[in-house]
C-alpha cells in the first residue's frame, strides 16, 4: 500500500513540476486554469502511479513529497504576471461591432472605455466589404484613393501609405496582428511583429517564428494545400507554448476532441466553436508578444463577432451573437489589462450589422456567382464579384461605364421581358452594387429561366437568422489625452488622422478627415511616398478562403 500511494504521489509531481517549469521559465501567463489542469493531468497520473507503485523504489515519506509538490504547482499559480507593455497606443478592431448589440449585452469592459473617453458611430460608405474599410481606417483616405477594391488583395496593392508605414518611419516599432491588408508582411530585421489576416496567401509572418500561427488557421482552412510547412498540428501547438499559449486554451481544444470523438457536432456548430478557440489563441500569442516586443503601436483585431453575425444574427434570440460580443469584451479587457495606465486604446469597427432575414420572398433569396461571373467576363472583361450580405459588390478589372454595365445586367431578364437585378454604382465608382429585383417563392422556382439561365443557378435561398452589414460602426477612444463626451456621428477617415495625432505625428494634408484629439505637430502635405512597394511574397490567389468564408461562391 506504501508503495502503490508513494508511487501515485511521485507520478503526480510530474504534472506539478511541469507546470511550474512552464510557468516560470516558459510562459509566465500559461497557468490560468488550475482547477481543470490538476483534473486532466493528476486523473490519469494518479492510477498510473499507483498501479506501478511496486515496481518503484520506496519512499521514505511520501507525505513530504506530496507537500512539497503542492507548493511547486502552487508557485505556478501565483507566479507574478509580467510587468504592463510599453505600448503607447492599443488599437483594438472588433469586426461587424454595431452599438445595437453592444447596448443588450453585458460588455463591461467597453462600457468602462465609453464612460472613461469618448464613443461615437463610425460611419461607413458603401460596399461594406472589409478589406477595403479596413484599408480606410488605415490610411484616412477613401477607396478610390487607396487602391484596394476588390478581392485580390495585397498589401503592396495599396497606392497610399498606412498609419503604420508612417509610424515605422519616424522610428516606432509596430505589432499588427491580424489586420486585413497585411500580408505578404514585411521582411528582415524590422522592429516589432506582423501576423496577416484571413487574406494571407500563405502562412508568412514577422519574425517568421510566429508562421506556427497562420499554419494552424489554414490547416483548418484550405487543409493544408497551400502551406509551404506540413508541421502535424501537435507539433505546432508544441511551438505554440512557447509563444504565449495559456492551459485554458489547450483545454478547450482537448474538449473539442473529446465532443468530437463522442458525438461529431453540426457544422455550424463546430465552425462557431473553432472561431471562438481560435480567438483564445490570438489573444494568447498576441498578449505575449506585446510584453516580447513592447511595440509603440500595436492592434488586435477580432473577427468572430463578423462571422456569427452572418450566420446566427437572429438565432435563438441573438443567444450565438451576444455569447461572441462578450468573448470579445473579456479578451478586450484583458488587453487593457497588459499595457500601461498611460496607454491610449482605440476600439473601431469596419461597419455594423442589421437583420438581413426580412419578409417577402425577394428580400429572402441572396444572390449567386458561378454562373453570373463568367456570363459578364464575355461582355466586359474581367471582373471580381463579392457578396456582401443580398448584394453583389462587381468591380471590373478595366474601368467600364455606367451605360455599358447597365445596359449588360438588363439583358437578364425573364420571360416576359422584365430584370433580375438592380444595379447601382457604389460611391465614387469603385464597384456596382446588383441587387436582387424580385422573384418568385422558392416552391415556383423550377422551370423558371433568367436569359437561359435556370433560376436556381443565379439566386439561392437565404435565411431568416442571417445578418448583413450595415454602415454604421463603433468608435470608443479612452487616453490620457482623450476627454469624456459623445463624438457622434464620425467617418472611417477621421481614424488615421486620430492615431497619428495621438502618437505625436504628422497628419497629412491629402487624408480627408480630422483627428477626434488636437494635433501636436504640424502637418505635411503627404505621407503618399511612403506607400508599400512590391513586396514580394506567394502568388496564391485569396478565392479559396473567400469561397469558404461565404463572401463568393
Amino acid at each position: 500500500m506504501i508503495r502503490r500511494l508513494s508511487g501515485a504521489i511521485l507520478f503526480s509531481c510530474v504534472g506539478t513540476v511541469s507546470a511550474a517549469l512552464i510557468s516560470w521559465f516558459i510562459n509566465p501567463l500559461f497557468m490560468d486554469q488550475p482547477g481543470s489542469y490538476l483534473f486532466f493531468v493528476l486523473v490519469p497520473l494518479l492510477p498510473l502511479g499507483w498501479w506501478l507503485g511496486p515496481m518503484l523504489p520506496r519512499i521514505r515519506r511520501p507525505w513530504l513529497l506530496a507537500l512539497m509538490s503542492a507548493v511547486v504547482f502552487m508557485s505556478a499559480i501565483w507566479r507574478p504576471a509580467p510587468s504592463a507593455a510599453e505600448t503607447r497606443l492599443l488599437v483594438v478592431g472588433i469586426d461587424g461591432a454595431t452599438w445595437s448589440v453592444i447596448e443588450r449585452t453585458e460588455t463591461p469592459n467597453i462600457d468602462s472605455l465609453k464612460e472613461q473617453g469618448v464613443s461615437g458611430t463610425l460611419l461607413a460608405e458603401e460596399p461594406l466589404f472589409s478589406p477595403l474599410l479596413w484599408t480606410t481606417l488605415a490610411t484616412g483616405r477613401t477607396t478610390d484613393e487607396h487602391g484596394i477594391k476588390g478581392v485580390r488583395t495585397r498589401t503592396d496593392q495599396s497606392k497610399v501609405a498606412r498609419f503604420w508605414e508612417i509610424a515605422r518611419d519616424a522610428g516606432l516599432s509596430v505589432g499588427l496582428y491580424k489586420w486585413l491588408v497585411t500580408w505578404p508582411p514585411p521582411t528582415g530585421d524590422l522592429p516589432g511583429f506582423t501576423v496577416p489576416a484571413w487574406l494571407a496567401g500563405d502562412a508568412q509572418t514577422h519574425p517568421s517564428d510566429l508562421s506556427w500561427v497562420k499554419a494552424l488557421e489554414l490547416s483548418k482552412r484550405t487543409h493544408r494545400k497551400r502551406i509551404s510547412s506540413h508541421r502535424p498540428v501537435p507539433l505546432l501547438l508544441a511551438e505554440g507554448l512557447f509563444d504565449g499559449l495559456r492551459w485554458s486554451t489547450f483545454w478547450g481544444g482537448i474538449r473539442f476532441t473529446f465532443m468530437e470523438w463522442l458525438s461529431p457536432l453540426p457544422e455550424r456548430k463546430k465552425n462557431a466553436f473553432l472561431r471562438r478557440l481560435r480567438l483564445r489563441i490570438d489573444r494568447d500569442v498576441f498578449v505575449h508578444r506585446l510584453h516580447k516586443h513592447n511595440p509603440d503601436v500595436a492592434t488586435f483585431s477580432i473577427y468572430v463577432t463578423d462571422a456569427l453575425s452572418h450566420t446566427h444574427w437572429a438565432s435563438d434570440d441573438g443567444r450565438h451573437v451576444d455569447g461572441a460580443y462578450r468573448l470579445a469584451d473579456s479578451i478586450l479587457g484583458e488587453l487593457v489589462e497588459s499595457v500601461s495606465a498611460a496607454a491610449h486604446v482605440l476600439v473601431i469597427s469596419d461597419h455594423g450589422f442589421r437583420n438581413g432575414g426580412q419578409e417577402g420572398a425577394k428580400h429572402a433569396v441572396i444572390p449567386r456567382i458561378d454562373a453570373l461571373k463568367p456570363w459578364l467576363e464575355k461582355r466586359i472583361g474581367a471582373v471580381q464579384i463579392v457578396r456582401v450580405g443580398r448584394q453583389l459588390a462587381i468591380t471590373p478589372d478595366v474601368p467600364v461605364s455606367d451605360e455599358v454595365m447597365r445596359r449588360t445586367v438588363a439583358d437578364l431578364t425573364y420571360a416576359d421581358g422584365s430584370e433580375l437585378y438592380s444595379i447601382e454604382p457604389f460611391p465614387r465608382r469603385v464597384a456596382w452594387s446588383l441587387k436582387i429585383r424580385d422573384v418568385p417563392i422558392e416552391t415556383e422556382w423550377s422551370g423558371v429561366m433568367v436569359s437561359g439561365f435556370r433560376l436556381e443557378d443565379l439566386v439561392a435561398p437565404g435565411k431568416a437568422e442571417e445578418g448583413e452589414h450595415d454602415p454604421r460602426g463603433v468608435a470608443v477612444l479612452k487616453g490620457p489625452r482623450v476627454s469624456q463626451g459623445n463624438l457622434g456621428d464620425v467617418g472611417q477617415v477621421d481614424v488615421t488622422p486620430t492615431i497619428l495625432a495621438l502618437l505625436e505625428l504628422p497628419v497629412a494634408n491629402n487624408m480627408k478627415g480630422s483627428s477626434w484629439v488636437p494635433e501636436v505637430v504640424p502637418r505635411v502635405d503627404s505621407h503618399d511616398h511612403l506607400a508599400p512597394k512590391d513586396v514580394k511574397g506567394s502568388s496564391t490567389t485569396n478565392e479559396e478562403r473567400l469561397q469558404r468564408l461565404g463572401y463568393i461562391d
